[in-house]
């Protein structure tokens, strides 16, 4: 088998599908990896490093994209979507509920779109999605506190006097937030679902996720933090347009769920080159690939959890490896020009077709 990994051309992403020594094993496991020249360059890997250890560097990316599997980091853009292969396997994050359009083209292709979002173990965790969510929640908080400094058009406080509302405190990205935001002293509400809070301690307070408790809380805070997804699905619009303009001018929207479509209705994708935008004179930072700024954390962690799958597939082929392990088989949401996750069926309203019925 055929491994291709494209460099990221995202703006300002920085991550890579795979490390040397990921190469490595993957080559002494008799695949060919295929790396596109200078896609390690951010994350600290140089060409050199990669073909040290087996891979074959190549300038062309349609080259990579011809690979039997292609590995790569963010969903394809636009101008990948020519160069994917027919027939071929995709594995990624991949984020197809906001993004019909790509979903589309997976499925004329019949691409096997492997998410790595979607990967999910017996116990509900999604390992992959994991590691990146504990990045992006820290990342949060951290942007957050920046735009709150008067020279970047914030209130001009410092965190200790921040209040801090993080929606979805529960989950992963919640806690990393709260890890930070606690770090910096700042005063925490955390909002979710009965029996995802943990306990309340010193400035941190825990509320349950009504609409009630939403607009008290965001009504008034610094610096709200959007930390909620639904796997498959677009995350939930829990803050409105109205909500919002209630909020202090100069205060601060960090929208992790943007990926997902976002958790607040005024939210917009942005990037890193322009993180920012004012809308009801609150200050929106909705930028897809958070942890796309510090590759040299975010890919070492990110590769970890994904190359035990990509050896799998390596060896025992990706029809083998679907029927042996569950975890990912939820990680498949097109295969064969057929929608295999049921939440993306219900979002985009297409036919969901089970994996089972494909592969019998």
């Amino acid at each position: 088998m055929t491994i291709g990994i494209p460099k990221e051309i995202m703006k300002y992403e920085g991550r890579v599908a795979i490390t040397p020594e990921g190469v490595k094993k993957l080559t002494e496991a008799g695949c060919k990896v295929v790396i596109q020249t200078k896609a390690g360059k951010e994350s600290g890997y140089t060409d050199q490093d990669f073909s040290n250890v087996g891979g074959f560097i190549e300038t062309e990316p349609k080259t990579i994209y011809q690979s039997d599997m292609v590995v790569k980091v963010k969903e394809p853009q636009k101008e990948e979507y020519e160069l994917l292969k027919q027939d071929g396997i995709l594995f990624a994050f991949l984020h197809l509920p906001p993004n019909p359009e790509l979903t589309n083209v997976l499925k004329e292709k019949k691409i096997i779109g492997i998410a790595y979002e979607g990967i999910q173990l017996k116990q509900g965790e999604r390992p992959i999605l994991r590691v990146m969510s504990q990045v992006a929640g820290k990342t949060a908080v951290l942007e957050g506190i920046h735009y709150l400094r008067k020279e970047n058009g914030g209130k001009g406080i410092l965190p200790e006097n921040a209040k801090v509302v993080i929606l979805g405190g529960g989950g992963i990205v919640g806690k990393a937030a709260t890890q930070v935001a606690r770090a910096l002293g700042s005063s925490i509400i955390a909002l979710d679902l009965p029996g995802k809070l943990p306990s309340a301690s010193e400035n941190y307070v825990t509320e349950i996720s009504t609409p009630k408790n939403i607009q008290k809380a965001v009504k008034t805070a610094d610096l709200v933090v959007g930390a909620v997804a639904i796997p498959g699905g677009k995350a939930e619009k829990l803050v409105s347009k109205e909500l919002v303009a209630s909020m202090e001018p100069g205060s601060v929207i960090v929208d992790v769920a943007i990926d997902e479509g976002g958790c607040i209705e005024t939210s917009r994708p942005t990037r890193h080159d322009n993180p920012v935008f004012i809308e009801q004179g609150v200050i929106h930072y909705c930028v897809k690939n958070m942890p796309g700024v510090v590759p040299r954390t975010s890919t070492p962690a990110l590769t970890k959890t994904t190359l035990p799958y990509i050896l799998k597939i390596c060896e025992k082929g990706l029809k083998k490896c679907v029927l042996e392990n569950q975890a990912l088989t939820k990680g498949i949401h097109i295969y064969q020009g057929q929608i295999t996750n049921q939440k993306l069926a219900e979002t985009l309203k297409e036919k969901y077709t089970p994996i089972e019925d494909l592969l019998s």
